[in-house]
């Protein structure tokens, strides 16, 4: 039988985002496709324990793998230049 896989809600934020509050996202949407770890793993072609590094906001992760995994999964990043004074 196929692992059951229950969706975690979006979190909420409000101001800047860091690797924890990121990680939620991830896992968020992840879950709420109904995939598995490994399955969203094989999709964002990363291994196993990138992805579980990105779940968890564990430090170690290549940016660029980071981004990777984001678009896969269809998570849109923004960049907004904060206040100069």
């Amino acid at each position: 039988m196929a692992k059951r896989i229950v969706p975690t809600p979006l979190p909420s934020h409000n101001g800047p985002i860091d690797s924890k509050l990121l990680a939620q996202f991830v896992r968020s949407k992840r879950t709420n496709l109904g995939m598995t770890i490994h399955e969203a793993a094989l999709l964002c072609n990363v291994s196993l324990s990138t992805m579980s590094k990105i779940e968890t906001g564990n430090d170690g992760v290549m940016f660029d793998k980071i981004l990777e995994v984001c678009d896969k999964l269809g998570i849109k990043l923004y960049v907004q230049m904060g206040d100069e004074s």
